[in-house]
């Protein structure tokens, strides 16, 4: 049996993501459909729209025989770890031989090349600069929409990986659009619909399974309450720890928490030309669920498992076809006969 992989966060799933969901089946004819989707925290360090059961849900309905749990440590990541993360456990299994995303060209033979471009060592140390993919990009016209494509095919030629990468061309609105499209939008528009109490731009951009479910989000107030507790608690010191944080920003990160008065203040006292506000959230997320440095470098060595958050009825092969290759979480008791820092994470979160 051959299965083909989606990395998604469905936050929230959207008509755009329900159609190449059909179109992949259609043009793949996997014997399986499993999808690797984020938890109950996202890429962009926010807490997703609804939680992982509920999204996951959803992806089933949309077209779905499996939905597994990336791992916090890789889904609060930058664009290059969430990758590296999501395709190392997907490499695992033996099933899988497509990865199908989405991507602003649509163009597998242009995404190899950026792949290919972005070994360049002048590339690579602007990156590690902290200067931004566009950025460093600016001369090639490079798209900022294809960055997690690139990535995801730049992890399965790291890791030597059998999987095949396959694009559909995005429909409608660009990856982080703000934009109304006329059929598709992005999940960022649809977020901001949902602050804005925008409830029909939600319902003609989602299916019915998905809009039935969704309220007007209200995470800062908890949020803020406890990113300054785990940060006051931990310490000035130990914040210098914590992952993705470099250069004295924990000292920034530490005086923000005594003189903000909301999680938008904090996060706009923190934030700064080399921390973008999008940075900043994901490092507070990784304070906030206490992955340091060394757990996030240790993380991509495994070991590996798969957690399971929802099932089409009658695919139990799917899963015997899974268990082969990787610890299978199912139930509570899984999580005590299988421990490692990444999974303490996920109970966490």
């Amino acid at each position: 049996m051959s299965f083909c992989a989606i990395i998604c966060e469905y936050n929230p799933l959207h008509n755009g993501h329900a159609y190449h969901i059909k179109r992949t089946i259609e043009e793949l004819k996997p014997g399986a459909l499993v999808c690797l989707m984020s938890g109950n925290f996202v890429q962009r360090g926010e807490p997703a729209v609804r939680g992982k059961f509920a999204r996951a849900v959803w992806a089933i309905k949309a077209g779905a025989d499996v939905v597994l749990e990336l791992p916090a440590v890789f889904a609060c990541a930058p664009a290059e770890n969430f990758a590296f993360g999501a395709v190392s456990i997907l490499s695992r299994i033996s099933a899988v031989k497509y990865l199908s995303f989405g991507s602003e060209s649509g163009d597998i033979e242009k995404l190899l090349e950026y792949s290919r471009k972005l070994r360049d060592k002048d590339i690579r140390q602007r990156l590690k600069s902290g200067t931004s993919y566009a950025s460093s990009f600016a001369d090639e016209d490079f798209l900022s929409n294809n960055i997690l494509a690139v990535e995801y095919i730049r992890a399965i030629e790291k890791l030597g990986s059998r999987i095949t990468p396959f694009t559909l061309k995005r429909m409608g609105a660009g990856y982080n659009s703000l934009a109304d499209g006329e059929e598709y939008c992005s999940a960022s528009f649809l977020r901001k619909a949902l602050d804005e109490g925008d409830f029909d731009a939600v319902k003609r951009h989602a299916p019915e399974y998905v809009w039935k479910e969704l309220k007007q989000p209200s995470f800062d107030e908890a949020l803020f309450a406890m990113a300054c507790h785990a940060i006051l608690t931990k310490g000035q010191k130990a914040l210098e720890s914590a992952a993705y944080v470099s250069e004295g920003l924990h000292n920034r990160i530490y005086k923000a928490a005594k003189e903000s008065s909301s999680y938008a203040e904090l996060v706009e006292n923190i934030r700064s030309r080399r921390y973008p506000a999008s940075k900043v959230r994901r490092i507070l997320i990784n304070i906030l669920l206490g992955v340091d440095k060394k757990l996030q470098e240790s993380a991509k060595g495994g070991p590996f498992y798969a957690r399971v958050l929802a099932l089409r009825k009658g695919r139990e092969d799917v899963l015997a076809e899974i268990k082969k290759d990787l610890p299978l979480i199912a139930r509570a008791e899984d999580y005590r006969r299988f421990s490692c820092p990444a999974l303490e994470v996920d109970v966490l979160s």
